[in-house]
């Protein structure tokens, strides 16, 4: 995702784009020449692009209706030997499938799979990541069932 952020940026600045870090919209006036404030300033512009996720809060009153908050499962293997890796991901893809609870997963630099999914709609956790994720990895990659999953991690629904 790190990666994908930092390609938009690039592609914004390499546009003319102007991209103001670590200052939060507060509100944004409308019209023809749209203003964005926020807590230290102002910014005029020609259009405004809201690039942001389920929590912004009263920002766009219209989207908020519309948007739901959801967590998501996360976890990651050891790392692969490079032939396991490749058999699992030859072009080296990031996937996502379209079910409703959808599923995604991709390697990491050091071909670690990281398989996510077991969304979770509303405000709930799930207490055990490995035993909710690992079947569905499983299901994809029955290749992995002998592979030691490292790390397991959560997105809340509530963040």
């Amino acid at each position: 995702m790190l990666n994908l952020a930092l390609g938009e940026a690039e592609a914004v600045a390499a546009l003319g784009g102007k991209i103001h870090e670590q200052s939060a919209a507060i509100r944004i006036e409308r019209g023809a020449q749209p203003v964005v404030h926020t807590a230290n300033g102002q910014v005029k512009a020609r259009f405004v692009v809201v690039a942001g996720n389920a929590y912004l809060g009263g920002l766009v009153p219209e989207l908020a209706a519309k948007s739901m908050p959801c967590g998501s499962q996360v976890l990651t293997t050891e790392p692969l030997s490079e032939e396991l890796a490749r058999s699992l991901l030859p072009q080296d893809y990031c996937v996502e499938d379209c079910n409703y609870l959808l599923d995604y997963f991709r390697l990491s630099a050091d071909r670690r799979p990281i398989y996510g999914g077991g969304v979770v709609y509303g405000a709930r956790d799930q207490a055990d990541i490995e035993s909710i994720i690992r079947p569905k990895m499983l299901q994809t990659f029955p290749q992995l069932k002998d592979v030691k999953i490292d790390f397991s991690w959560a997105r809340s629904a509530n963040r």
